[in-house]
């Protein structure tokens, strides 16, 4: 078996056995297989699992490669990679911004290619446009680019994405919002509104803007997703995210018991959108360290941990949807 699957089996059974069965779908099998077709060169790629808090349950997989992990000439097994090969050797060999790229897998009933983030937080991309041709999304392009240039100035983008397997096709645009458009959002939401508005998001409704108003009074930093399509319309569904900083497996069980991860539960719950099941979240985390094999084949220590990183509100219509935890995943060596 590939090493790389080999660690990656291990932190889903260690997480499971932390949660039980209530937090994430039973078919392990099939997020293996979608890892395993993720994966590019032999380093160990850190990964997030998705879960909903309410309703249906399942798991989706990101899979995050950091520039550092992507050397010249690497190649995706034969068979595997979901024709991204291009995109990765644009990324490698063309543009040297960016910190990472992604591919994040809808498993819960969607068939077809998995998404492609780039991420280009504190490093812009030389040439953004090149990133939509090479993942295969060149028409997307232009409305993407127009929209980055009606952002505020203190507003980072974070990442880009393509969705080829949704309808319509559209590109994904993450925004770091940060302390000054958060105040504005907890202090005078309907300016915040106007600026959704200004962007083309257009359904905001007065229940929606209080409701991120409340959202914005946590500690957690925050950002928000919008969704673009070819003819420049901006998507009816907007997102939140509050950014939970990782954390031991100890301090994360007692932030959901006692601190901010639990202020921020009781709210979504309080909206209906999370159920008792974020109450296992914690029990999912953890941080040790275990022996390992390393690329070259010696063992060696690598710490082992899973933690909440993003906690997400989705509107959709200016109606709340289910909320998501993502749990992120990674393996270091020490």
């Amino acid at each position: 078996m590939n090493r790389n699957l080999e660690v990656f089996k291990m932190f889903c059974r260690m997480a499971e056995r932390g949660a039980g069965n209530q937090l994430f779908h039973d078919d392990w099998d099939l997020l293996d297989q979608a890892f395993e077709q993720s994966l590019i060169g032999r380093e160990m790629p850190g990964f997030w699992l998705e879960v909903p808090l309410a309703k249906e349950k399942y798991t989706d997989l990101h899979v995050c490669f950091d520039r550092e992990q992507l050397k010249q000439g690497v190649l995706f097994q034969e068979g595997a990679g979901f024709g991204y090969q291009s995109l990765f050797d644009w990324f490698i060999e063309e543009d040297s911004g960016g910190i990472g790229l992604d591919l994040a897998h809808d498993l819960h009933g969607q068939t077809g290619l998995p998404a492609a983030y780039v991420n280009v937080n504190h490093a812009p991309l030389d040439d953004t446009a090149g990133f939509f041709k090479a993942a295969g999304q060149e028409q997307l392009a232009r409305p993407v680019l127009q929209l980055m240039d009606r952002l505020p100035d203190d507003m980072a983008v974070w990442y880009l994405g393509v969705f080829p397997s949704r309808p319509s096709t559209p590109a994904r645009i993450g925004i770091a919002i940060g302390d000054p458009w958060q105040k504005v959002m907890r202090s005078h939401p309907e300016e915040f509104a106007c600026l959704l508005r200004s962007l083309g998001f257009e359904v905001v409704t007065a229940e929606m803007t209080m409701q991120m108003q409340v959202f914005a009074k946590s500690t957690y930093k925050m950002e928000m997703q919008l969704d673009v399509y070819e003819d420049g319309r901006i998507g009816d569904v907007f997102s939140l995210d509050w950014f939970v900083p990782v954390a031991s497996g100890k301090s994360v069980r007692e932030s959901f018991a006692k601190g901010t991860g639990l202020e921020a539960m009781q709210l979504l719950e309080s909206w209906g959108i999370v159920d008792e099941r974020w109450k296992r979240v914690p029990e999912a985390a953890f941080a040790q360290l275990a022996p390992l094999p390393d690329e070259d084949g010696q063992i060696a220590m690598y710490l082992l941990r899973c933690s909440p990183i993003f906690i997400k509100a989705k509107w959709q219509a200016g109606r709340l949807c289910p909320g998501k935890m993502y749990l992120q995943c990674e393996a270091r060596r020490i």
